[in-house]
């Protein structure tokens, strides 16, 4: 063999029937292509997993991302909040664990891709896949809390802030008008005899 074919790169890329189905413009954005045609090979990753296709996190990039922030997720298929768009994780997505570009080029040259279309992410481009998420198992039942103070989600911490805040404000003035109150009594005009004034 020759020495250049014994110190070749070896690239690791899983899901490739996936990946395969995207013509190479949609595959690369611009600076790995340039990084690609300049070295000849593909940045990669830690795993020797090219840049491109998994340098992403499906999570980061999912149009349902706002609603796992807010602590919004279906429960169920079919009930009010898959009909809203919620969040899926509880139903079994495997995006906030599964590092991919599905959630950037999509899939059929962009159509859409199973988040798109009601379904949690699989995982599929995962190690270890048919062992750890092969199997959807939903979380409906898990205990999981979301972004913000206590874990009430963004747009629930916001309320909440608010009527504390209101609630802070209405004491504060009952405050100040007690201690006004209080104030005032000592100050007319026949309490200066008691103090020993004029």
């Amino acid at each position: 063999l020759p020495v250049k074919m014994i110190f070749r790169r070896t690239t690791f890329i899983p899901g490739v029937p996936r990946l395969l189905s995207h013509p190479p413009r949609r595959v690369a954005p611009p600076p790995q292509q340039s990084h690609t045609v300049t070295t000849g090979y593909a940045e990669c990753l830690s795993l020797l997993r090219p840049r491109f296709a998994y340098g992403y996190r499906v999570h980061d990039n999912c149009e349902r991302r706002a609603h796992f922030d807010a602590g919004e997720y279906v429960q169920q298929w079919g009930d009010a909040g898959a009909k809203n768009n919620f969040c899926l994780y509880k139903m079994g997505c495997k995006g906030p664990m599964t590092y991919n570009n599905c959630s950037i080029i999509r899939y059929n040259e962009g159509t859409n891709w199973p988040i798109g279309a009601g379904h949690g992410c699989i995982g599929c481009s995962e190690l270890g896949f048919w062992d750890r998420y092969a199997h959807e198992r939903p979380l409906a039942s898990a205990d999981i809390h979301a972004a913000g103070p206590f874990g009430l989600g963004i747009e629930s911490s916001v309320d909440k802030f608010g009527v504390g805040l209101l609630a802070a404000t209405g004491v504060g003035i009952a405050l100040h008008a007690v201690l006004s109150a209080t104030a005032g009594r000592h100050d007319r005009p026949g309490d200066a005899d008691l103090t020993g004034g004029e």
